[in-house]
């Protein structure tokens, strides 16, 4: 990895000038930027077989600016990720012991949510009979746990930010795959993933819609404080 690659991102980078415990709005430049940020880290990281990060870490301790930024946002996505976890445990400590299910199974499942067209099923939250419904596990799991269709958008947005790491991932392979990356010099590659809109936008903006929409609904109905409807790096939940 060049060293005179420096920083894909240079013309959005946001100096880290918030004050101690200051949050930062999801959907503040400042905050989309942050996942920006780990998009393109991540995203840099797969084409490489792991050694953008290590360049990025080396630029780190040679304290360049754009380094210890990237390396900080990339940490404080990877910590909101794994917050979403602790959905589940509220959930079953206030006895909501079908949602904290429908969270445990949406972490674990590699595949996407999807709608199941045909029969009848009883979804595990209300307990209500419905055609079809929205299925919450993995094909590989005999049983199926299915969920009454109005539940689609939470399902689908705690699944996306839940597993963002394996989503992106696979974006990423299925555009720029290794036969196709042989091809070029990882400086090209990292340059058509910097201008690919599928990833630096849409991925970024569905996950920055999901989290809202995660902490939004989460907050409702456990009662928890509102902070993560309005900020990354929510430590409450």
């Amino acid at each position: 990895m060049s060293a005179k690659r420096t920083n894909p991102c240079k013309g959005d980078s946001v100096e880290n000038t918030r004050l101690p415990g200051e949050k930062r709005r999801i959907d503040s430049r400042e905050g989309v930027i942050t996942v920006k940020d780990f998009v393109l880290l991540k995203s840099f990281d797969v084409v490489s077989s792991g050694q953008y990060r290590k360049f990025v870490l080396r630029k780190k301790d040679l304290c360049e600016q754009w380094a210890m930024t990237m390396h900080d946002n990339y940490h404080s996505i990877m910590l909101e990720v794994r917050n979403l976890a602790k959905y589940s445990g509220i959930a079953r400590s206030q006895g909501h012991m079908e949602i904290a299910m429908v969270c445990t199974k949406l972490i674990a499942c590699v595949e996407c949510p999807h709608t199941e067209k045909i029969g009848w099923n009883t979804c595990c939250i209300t307990k209500v009979q419905c055609v079809g419904g929205i299925r919450v596990n993995s094909v590989s799991e005999s049983v199926p746990v299915i969920v009454h269709q109005r539940f689609l958008r939470f399902c689908l947005s705690f699944w996306y930010t839940s597993r963002f790491e394996h989503v992106l991932r696979r974006i990423v392979r299925g555009k720029y795959t290794k036969t196709y990356c042989d091809e070029y010099t990882l400086s090209e590659v990292s340059a058509m993933i910097n201008s690919d809109t599928e990833i630096v936008e849409a991925a970024v903006q569905n996950f920055v819609n999901g989290l809202m929409h995660v902490h939004g609904t989460m907050s409702a109905l456990l009662a928890t404080p509102k902070h993560g409807l309005e900020t990354l790096s929510n430590f409450s939940i």
